[in-house]
């Protein structure tokens, strides 16, 4: 009996290892959230476009349904939100500088379908602008 609850043990600790991003991964850089693309992040790409940063930074928001592709199977792209309000569909983020933009969220298509309406089935990708303090 004794051996089982050893070997749970430590079938319990190494999930938990692995799903706190465990020790010894050899990396210091901290965790990107895939739905977020950080001000640090945009730090280094001010005189991109925000369809560049994304290319570089997160690509995957890039296609149909974006992140969670198999919850749009129709092939709708996400939509453009700047400063909260509907700015247009993708092609919009090749005018939009990276230097004006204080980060940038991705919300998935479910989600942004509950959110905004049903005319956002591919996703929205959300631009706050940055204060001009």
């Amino acid at each position: 009996m004794r051996p089982r609850i050893g070997i749970l043990f430590l079938l319990v600790f190494l999930a938990s290892a692995c799903a706190t991003g465990g020790t010894g991964s050899g990396s210091d850089e901290p965790r990107r959230d895939r739905n977020r693309i950080t001000a640090e992040e945009l730090q280094s790409l001010g005189q991109f476009s925000a369809w560049d940063a994304i290319r570089r930074l997160r690509p995957i928001w890039m296609r149909p349904g974006g992140i969670r592709n198999s919850a749009n199977p129709s092939g709708h792209y996400p939509h453009v939100f700047l400063d909260g309000s509907p700015y247009g569909d993708m092609e919009i983020l090749r005018t939009i500088r990276v230097e004006n933009v204080e980060e940038m969220r991705y919300v998935s298509p479910t989600d942004s379908t509950i959110r905004y309406g049903g005319e956002f089935q591919g996703g929205v990708i959300l631009l706050p602008t940055r204060s001009q303090d």
